[in-house]
């Protein structure tokens, strides 16, 4: 969700200071786990995982799934120091991921190694940075399979809009 209106958000840097100056850590919860920049295809600017790592939080919180997507999961990244300390907490045997979903994650990280591979393999990315030319491709090859039900219903092609939605890009 975004909240509109008479709103004001801290920059996680803005926030990294404060945390120098007061010794405590920063800790940015990005939701989506965005690892490419997806204003490269169209889309607003959201700040990736690496943003935040490198503006000095202290830790990141993010989704596995979603625009990351990889399995369902939540991860956290960040200095070592406070990763140990989350480590010891006794709800981490209780709380940690299996082995399937590691796996999964794994797969889905190596992607990442290299974008392009990335955004054609990973579905969320492929579906959100088509181009306009491999939707209409996309379009009429359906439209070929489907055309001879013209006889039971009107059936045509035509522009559109949809929004991505959800926690990851609400306005999107």
């Amino acid at each position: 969700y975004r909240i509109l209106g008479f709103t004001q958000s801290v920059e996680v840097d803005e926030l990294c200071e404060l945390g120098k100056k007061y010794d405590l850590p920063v800790i940015e919860d990005l939701g989506s786990g965005v690892f490419l920049d997806v204003s490269k295809y169209g889309l607003s600017y959201e700040p990736t995982v690496l943003d935040s790592i490198n503006k000095g939080a202290d830790i990141v919180t993010f989704s596995g799934d979603k625009m990351l997507g990889g399995p369902q999961a939540g991860i956290i990244v960040g200095k070592k120091e406070y990763i140990e300390k989350m480590k010891k907490n006794q709800l981490t045997r209780a709380l940690r991921v299996d082995k399937l979903t590691i796996c999964a994650l794994e797969a889905t990280l190596r992607m990442y190694l290299d974008e392009e591979k990335a955004r054609k393999e990973i579905p969320t990315l492929k579906m959100l940075t088509y181009s306009m030319e491999e939707l209409e491709e996309k379009s009429n090859k359906l439209y070929s399979k489907i055309e001879y039900l013209n006889k039971y219903a009107d059936i045509k092609i035509e522009n559109g809009s949809s929004q991505v939605g959800g926690g990851s890009m609400p306005l999107e």
